[in-house]
């Protein structure tokens, strides 16, 4: 009984330092290995064009959208996600 108690706290020990390190930066995870605040800053933002391309790919595909419109709406994201990435 006494292992599966140190097993639970050990267990919402790293749960709760996951919690506090993900509360940082916007929401995402911090990344220790990597330890600058622009790389943290540089991921997140990668993560925001990553869904940014994501949501258009799928708006575009079920618009119905011709392969000229879609490439545009590509372009567009990647100009968004560089200018987010220089503001980080």
């Amino acid at each position: 009984m006494r292992r599966a108690h140190d097993l639970y706290n050990t267990a919402t020990d790293a749960w709760a330092r996951f919690r506090l390190r993900s509360s940082s930066y916007g929401g995402q995870v911090a990344m220790p290995t990597l330890g600058a605040d622009c790389a943290e800053r540089y991921f997140s933002s990668a993560y925001f064009a990553f869904l940014a391309l994501a949501f258009f790919a799928f708006a575009a595909f079920f618009a119905g959208f011709s392969s000229f419109a879609f490439f545009s709406t590509f372009a567009a994201t990647g100009a968004l996600a560089a200018s987010r990435i220089d503001r980080a």
